[in-house]
């Protein structure tokens, strides 16, 4: 999954309200091609003639080069978040990710069952993937009330998937597709085979180019 503006900006205002008592500015947030990093807090730093020191123009930066798992990008907003607290209500910390950093993310990780890191090394397939084209499989099926739906699947749980759709006595017609059109990593990659509804006329359009894909299924 690729992150979008929206996204993210949704994701802040949830997580600012369960985790952060809604104490956190609103701040713009900006979306970056990075390879460097996955998520940044921007920021200026201002001294007065007497020492003191002020942070401002707060800034949520993500990247969105690399195809992520959804819960790692929302980890990635809280870990920025964590930050900005910090920043914003003026607390003091040893380092950037000192002992009052390492305390509020634990809490967090406990209490709201997350896996947030001080650190995420990028992996040589997700380096891969920022200069090649990435491949979608894109399960497409029809609902008896007429909707059409849609998921994304994770390459090793497309058989698994498609028999617990022909499972479902609501859904007909299932057809599978392989494609490269960037529009589709909006989508969270499953393992589950969670559904989303999807307008027609834009499914058509991006399907465009998508190749069909047979699947064979062992009796």
């Amino acid at each position: 999954m690729r992150p979008t503006q929206t996204y993210v900006e949704q994701k802040f205002h949830e997580y600012n309200k369960l985790m952060f008592s809604n104490t956190l500015p609103h701040i713009p947030i900006r979306l970056s091609n990075s390879k460097t990093f996955f998520g940044a807090l921007r920021f200026t730093r201002q001294r007065s003639p007497l020492g003191k020191v002020k942070y401002t123009d707060f800034q949520l930066v993500i990247s969105t080069l690399f195809d992520h798992e959804e819960t790692e990008i929302e980890d990635a907003i809280i870990h920025e978040m964590i930050h900005l607290y910090i920043y914003h209500h003026h607390l003091h910390d040893s380092s950037t990710h000192g002992p009052l950093f390492r305390r509020m993310m634990s809490d967090i990780n406990q209490r709201f069952q997350r896996h947030v890191t001080i650190s995420r090394r990028l992996t040589d397939q997700e380096m891969q993937s920022a200069t090649t084209t990435m491949e979608s499989i894109i399960g497409i099926a029809n609902h008896r009330d007429g909707r059409i739906l849609l998921t994304r699947c994770a390459r090793t749980r497309v058989f698994e998937i498609h028999r617990a759709m022909k499972q479902m006595s609501e859904v007909s017609d299932i057809r599978w597709y392989v494609s490269s059109d960037s529009f589709f990593t909006r989508f969270p990659r499953t393992t589950v085979g969670k559904l989303y509804v999807i307008d027609p006329t834009l499914l058509r359009q991006h399907l465009s180019d998508a190749k069909p894909l047979q699947l064979v299924l062992q009796r």
